[in-house]
């Protein structure tokens, strides 16, 4: 296990010292430099928040709770035979 530590270690120092010396182009250097801060700062990421009911129709989006009966559509089409 030792091995693989060191070597993970080392590739991590490499790609650090990639970075600081601009051999990486900028894109790739930004999404190192948030990779390394999301690893120092863990605490600080925020957790999206489950929408509700209320929130939904906020966005004019609607929502059924429950069954709902199947519209006519679908017991046209046979999707309501058991």
């Amino acid at each position: 296990m030792m091995p693989q530590l060191d070597a993970e270690e080392r590739l991590d120092a490499m790609s650090d010292h990639s970075v600081a010396i601009g051999a990486v182009e900028k894109p790739d250097r930004e999404r190192h430099y948030r990779a390394l801060e999301r690893m120092a700062r863990p605490q600080q990421r925020q957790r999206a928040t489950k929408a509700t009911a209320a929130a939904l129709k906020a966005m004019g989006i609607g929502v059924v709770s429950g069954a709902s009966e199947p519209s006519e559509k679908a017991i046209k089409a046979g999707a309501n035979d058991g």
